[in-house]
């Protein structure tokens, strides 16, 4: 059972945002596309406020932050080598070698488009959008089933009832 925090509509929609940016940072590096990108998503905010979507506060930041997150992504690949900040090691995984960093980071934005989720169900939402991504990811199930069980363990998220987990509140 997934159950979405908002319309289900629009958190298609921020997905979609979300992986076209990744997109743009992994594949093109094109500021102009994410410029574009930005303006499309100021658009999206101010007809969401007019007409009186179901649009939190969490979710336009949501939105923004992943944006402002992309550019200075773009400015980072833009210096020389020399002068950049080493990236810090992602976490480990046994079923993938990849971009672990970026990985956990698309399976939480993800995982915070809904309410309540299941281990299946976000599998099923990762196949739609990582292995676009992660070309060399070839266990999708097995990184899901990771990324999840991790969650647990961190108290990050809980189960509300059998086969059914929510976002553990903020202490």
């Amino acid at each position: 059972m997934m159950k979405y925090k908002d319309d289900p509509w629009l958190t298609d929609y921020l997905n979609s945002i979300h992986f076209t940016i990744r997109t743009i940072e992994v594949h093109t590096g094109s500021r102009r596309a994410l410029l574009d990108l930005k303006h499309e998503t100021d658009a999206l905010v101010r007809e969401a406020i007019l007409g009186h979507l179901p649009m939190d506060v969490y979710t336009i930041r949501r939105v923004s932050s992943r944006i402002d997150e992309a550019e200075q992504h773009l400015r980072r690949r833009a210096l020389p080598r020399r002068s950049r900040k080493p990236r810090p090691a992602g976490p480990r995984f046994s079923s993938y070698k990849g971009d672990t960093r970026s990985l956990v980071a698309d399976y939480r934005f993800l995982q915070q488009g809904f309410e309540e989720f299941s281990l299946a169900g976000m599998i099923a939402e990762c196949r739609l959008y990582l292995p676009k991504i992660y070309i060399t990811l070839t266990d999708l199930d097995a990184v899901v089933t990771e990324l999840f069980q991790r969650e647990i363990e961190r108290n990050r998220i809980r189960e509300i009832r059998p086969g059914v987990f929510a976002h553990t509140p903020p202490e």
